[in-house]
């Protein structure tokens, strides 16, 4: 089935500006009627899904946001800070409720299952000091929140550690296991209990991880990286996997992917990212490859192609449902999609 969305009257994209630097990322709640985004210009700010109509913004930072997340309430969201902090925000009124502060810069955020830890993932400080994560509790009320770390995780101490910076964290649906990514190019599967790595996959991709997302049931997982291609992996083959390659499906493209989603509902997966944003100026805007881009999940056929932003595009991600997805560029900018019943038909023999 041939798809061109840009002729499709029924399909029409929310342009929204809400931020004057390039987005980091996008999460949305658990009900999908709202979303949140980050960007470098140091503040977070709060969509309503059905309109894009934006409610609100998050301000107290004073460095790039570069990760964020939101608890199954939808109460509180952590907003992770080049400024060396953790902040977490009352949803509805945007008051900062409380900061964890670090030595380096905070790269990413993860709200845990069920919403009682938070994972922050530190830059590195030297070699005697790698990039980590630091696990807390968090309080049922904020005026009980503490800087109280439970555990580490990734500090070496247990003979394992990324050689290069962690870029995002996922929590498994059980909150036994933590993965990480690094732009050492390797993804690894840490015990939460005891620290301990239980698996790694080092050898199927050649570039930096920008980003991991899993499917909708936890058991399958999505990298996107700078060396074109996204690749999907069953999260509980890493445990015992041998040496060797480990990805069951490779999403090839011709640029650098910057993040990848699954969808809940179909077997699709969205692909995005572009060419690096300092080459843009030096080879024009339409030679950039600023798609997303969709796979079928099981053929690894590219399906359809939008287009929309005119510069790389960092971030994207399907809403709870698969109904919408928001993507988020360098530009600036977002693009929410609530997506026709024409795309459902996606891949389907005729």
């Amino acid at each position: 089935m041939q798809f061109q969305p840009e002729s499709e009257t029924k399909f029409r994209p929310f342009l929204l500006q809400g931020h004057e630097r390039p987005l980091t990322a996008v999460v949305w709640n658990r009900d999908g009627d709202l979303f949140f985004s980050s960007a470098k210009d140091k503040w977070a700010t709060v969509w309503y899904a059905a309109t894009g109509e934006r409610l609100g913004s998050y301000e107290g930072h004073n460095g790039s946001i570069w990760n964020l997340d939101i608890t199954p309430d939808s109460r509180h969201l952590f907003t992770a800070s080049a400024d060396n902090s953790c902040k977490v925000w009352d949803v509805c009124t945007g008051a900062e409720l409380f900061s964890f502060e670090h030595d380096t810069p905070c790269r990413n955020v993860q709200v845990s299952t069920g919403g009682s830890l938070v994972s922050q993932a530190v830059y590195a400080k030297g070699q005697d000091q790698p990039s980590h994560l630091k696990i807390y509790r968090v309080a049922e009320d904020m005026a009980d929140q503490t800087a109280d770390i439970l555990t580490t995780i990734g500090t070496g101490n247990t003979g394992f550690k990324h050689s290069g910076n962690i870029i995002r964290t996922l929590w498994s649906k059980t909150n036994r296991h933590v993965l990480t990514c690094s732009d050492d190019c390797t993804i690894r599967k840490w015990d939460v209990e005891t620290g301990k790595q239980v698996g790694i996959i080092d050898e199927d991709h050649t570039k930096k991880i920008n980003d991991i997302q899993f499917s909708a049931c936890g058991t399958h997982f999505v990298t996107s990286s700078s060396d074109t291609t996204a690749k999907l992996f069953d999260f509980h083959a890493m445990d015992s996997a041998p040496p060797g390659r480990m990805a069951v499906k490779t999403y090839k493209t011709n640029a650098n992917v910057n993040s990848a989603s699954i969808s809940p509902c179909l077997e699709h997966v969205l692909v995005t990212g572009g060419q690096d944003a300092a080459d843009v100026t030096t080879t024009g805007a339409g030679a950039g490859k600023f798609e997303v881009r969709v796979f079928d999940k099981i053929h690894e056929n590219e399906l359809a192609t939008i287009k929309g932003h005119f510069g790389p595009v960092n971030y994207v991600k399907y809403n709870p449902s698969g109904t919408a997805y928001v993507s988020g560029g360098e530009e600036g900018f977002l693009r929410l999609n609530h997506l026709p019943a024409e795309y459902f038909g996606l891949g389907k023999e005729e």
